[in-house]
């Protein structure tokens, strides 16, 4: 994706307060506006991106107000309703030019709900999105601080590692360079295999070139530079991974593409959008039949 200033959009910061305090993981909440203004930008060719932050009274109480407004491509009413599934896009029916699975929606709704707080959308086509985050501010209802969060997940992590020390988890190669797609795919593997990822072409090979695994899930737009057919080509060369199972994931579905990725050093081939059950089926072909 380009960034705001390439495309020649304006990205704005509006606040109608001064100071607002609110208790909540900073991780979390970053995550939650990079992907609503990535989203914003990504769908957005001219005009621009604004942020406005205010309090609002929301059910007898005292709430923040985040609202991401873009002049992009809009999204009907009768579809509006999709963006939060998981894998889905709202082009995806019309031309696939936007690449990406469709996840950064539904995290993002995840991610809002374990804040206690809400998300909302206006939208109208060719007229732009409004997505309006809602977060208490009282302070019962105060979320866990970092540490806490933290304190959890290794506990969390403590706990996974225990149970699965006695096991092998097939180590998979990632190949991908958006970021959430990265994440979603990580959670649904974590239990079944053991991921690695890259986000270039030239780091794929590198690591193929460091490390044997027993499956690679090459995305094929990698962005600008070398394509995930690229990297196939050179592991290929590596007598290492000659037998090793390669899957072409791509969002340009189009006729003949499976055959040129399969003539081209791959043996299966993911269309996107896809869900979990598609990729852990995927893999368990590839690796244990």
């Amino acid at each position: 994706m380009k960034p705001p200033q390439k495309k020649g959009l304006h990205l704005d910061l509006k606040s109608k307060a001064t100071e607002l305090i609110v208790y909540l993981d900073s991780r979390i909440y970053g995550q939650i506006m990079n992907n609503l203004i990535h989203n914003a930008i990504k769908f957005t060719e001219k005009g621009g991106v604004s942020v406005e932050i205010e309090t609002i009274d929301y059910n007898n109480s005292d709430w923040i107000s985040i609202k991401v407004q873009d002049t992009g491509i809009g999204i009907s009413k009768e579809n509006q309703h999709i963006i939060w599934d998981e894998f889905r896009q709202v082009s995806e029916g019309r031309n696939r030019g936007f690449e990406g699975t469709g996840l950064g929606l539904t995290i993002t709704k995840k991610f809002i709900e374990k804040l206690h707080g809400i998300i909302l959308l206006e939208s109208e086509p060719n007229k732009g999105s409004a997505f309006t985050i809602r977060l208490p501010l009282k302070q019962g209802n105060v979320f866990m601080q970092n540490s806490d969060m933290q304190l959890q997940e290794k506990q969390s992590a403590s706990q996974t590692l225990d149970k699965e020390s006695p096991l092998r988890l097939p180590p998979v190669l990632l190949v991908e360079n958006d970021e959430t797609t990265i994440d979603i795919i990580k959670i649904y593997l974590r239990d079944k295999y053991s991921v690695d990822y890259v986000m270039t072409a030239p780091d794929a090979i590198r690591m193929a070139n460091t490390k044997i695994y027993d499956a690679i899930l090459m995305d094929i737009n990698l962005g600008v530079g070398l394509t995930g057919m690229d990297a196939v080509k050179e592991i290929r060369k590596n007598s290492s991974y000659v037998k090793v199972p390669i899957a072409a994931i791509t969002a340009f579905a189009m006729l003949g593409d499976k055959e040129e990725f399969i003539e081209g050093g791959c043996t299966h081939y993911l269309s996107k959008p896809f869900d979990k059950s598609t990729l852990i089926k995927l893999l368990q072909e590839m690796i244990h039949n």
